[in-house]
């Protein structure tokens, strides 16, 4: 399984946490693996940038939360591995 952030209407954002240059091709590495691809809108931005991190409902990282939270639910997971590729 993979998740993907994108963007709203534009190829990069402004994002403090994501990096989306290429998010276009993200389908296409889970198409060639045969794995689901779950996303989801980046909807808030880098409000809390703090060495400890505060929730606050607008902060981005919410949608991070969010888009996890959706795929526990779907899968009735008890607990979430996440990774990045820099």
């Amino acid at each position: 399984m993979s998740s993907d952030f994108c963007a709203v209407c534009t190829d990069e954002i402004d994002s403090y946490m994501y990096q989306s240059v290429g998010h276009h091709a993200i389908d296409m590495y889970a198409e060639a693996m045969g794995l689901p691809l779950y996303r989801r809108t980046i909807t808030g931005s880098a409000l809390v940038t703090d060495k400890h991190y505060t929730k606050h409902p607008d902060d981005e990282v919410e949608d991070l939360f969010l888009l996890l939270q959706d795929i526990q639910v779907l899968f009735h997971l008890t607990h979430l591995c996440l990774t990045c590729v820099i």
